[in-house]
């Protein structure tokens, strides 16, 4: 065990691409201990970070119950997931295993061990293809329609009912499309920011591949304000039991997204449009007006967050 008067922090998923980031920014305040499986994460993420790494999987709640007890941390952000809508779709009992169960066994294990905060990194995907926008905590119907979605969902209202009678500060976060520096562009979770970053870093002539016309929009949130976002949940007891989404309120299409690419790289890119692909949501944005209301607000733009990003894979 850590033997500095800090306390200590679980993050699960903490060797993942946002799991780094939130133990570089922490690791000053927490001892960090990142519990990884490295089913997707990788140690090479913590590198030149102060933080104790150990391989454990969330779904062996023995193993858990057991960290817990010795550790006693102040709290558990909680990212470990298996993220791939397509994964979920094609192994639905082993993901809700995964992003659902573990989560509960996770909460109860906080309840019974007087663990104070418990952070969950819920998703976008929770909204499904509900047509309204922008997303609305509160005015936009939740209707997933991935196993990935529902799991989501159901984790949320578990986190909220357990900040409700066991007197656990438990909030979820919707996270919209992160992006930023140590997100794997090969890995079948990654986003398409980072896929088209790669392709353009790495080619005198890049090309990159959009289904449909381009115009379809996501909320790009680039990831220090989502690690601030989860700092800020720990942190405010205002939003405890509460879920909040987080993103930037603003859609920004493919073919913005390429434009401005050209524009921080000077690289001319060659589009290549292939049919859309079914089940693809064609807009997606946030309402973060409620995060807003309790005094959060994004630092970066996506142009300021994307060119942080390609300064810092360059």
């Amino acid at each position: 065990m850590p033997s500095d008067s800090k306390q200590n922090l679980f993050i699960t998923g903490g060797c993942g691409f946002i799991g780094s980031h939130i133990a570089e920014e922490l690791q000053s305040h927490f001892n960090i201990i990142c519990i990884d499986n490295f089913y997707s994460g990788s140690r090479d993420n913590l590198k030149n970070i102060k933080a104790q790494i150990i391989e454990a999987d969330i779904c062996d709640t023995q193993k858990m119950s057991e960290l817990i007890k010795e550790y006693q941390p102040e709290g558990i952000i909680h990212l470990a997931a298996i993220a791939s809508v397509q994964a979920c779709i094609e192994k639905p009992k082993e993901c809700f295993e995964v992003n659902q169960k573990a989560t509960v066994e996770l909460l109860e294990l906080c309840h019974q061990n007087n663990i104070k905060k418990f952070i969950f990194a819920s998703s976008a995907a929770v909204y499904g293809d509900e047509p309204s926008l922008p997303k609305n905590e509160h005015a936009s119907s939740t209707y997933p329609i991935s196993s990935y979605g529902i799991d989501k969902f159901a984790s949320e209202q578990y986190v909220i009912e357990y900040a409700r009678r066991q007197k656990l500060h438990g909030v979820a976060l919707r996270f919209f499309n992160v992006f930023g520096p140590r997100q794997n562009p090969s890995s079948p979770y990654s986003g398409v920011l980072s896929i088209f970053t790669n392709r353009v870093l790495n080619n005198d002539k890049p090309e990159v591949t959009v289904f449909g016309d381009g115009k379809q929009t996501r909320d790009f949130v680039y990831v220090k304000d989502v690690v601030k976002a989860i700092i800020s949940s720990f942190e405010n007891p205002k939003m405890n039991g509460n879920v909040f989404n987080v993103g930037t309120g603003h859609g920004t299409s493919l073919l913005q997204v390429i434009e401005a690419l050209e524009e921080v790289t000077a690289k001319n890119i060659q589009v290549n449009f292939e049919n859309a692909r079914s089940g693809d949501i064609k807009f997606s944005y946030c309402d973060n007006q409620k995060l807003s209301n309790i005094g959060f607000s994004c630092d970066y733009s996506f142009y300021q967050g994307l060119k942080e990003y390609i300064e810092y894979e360059s």
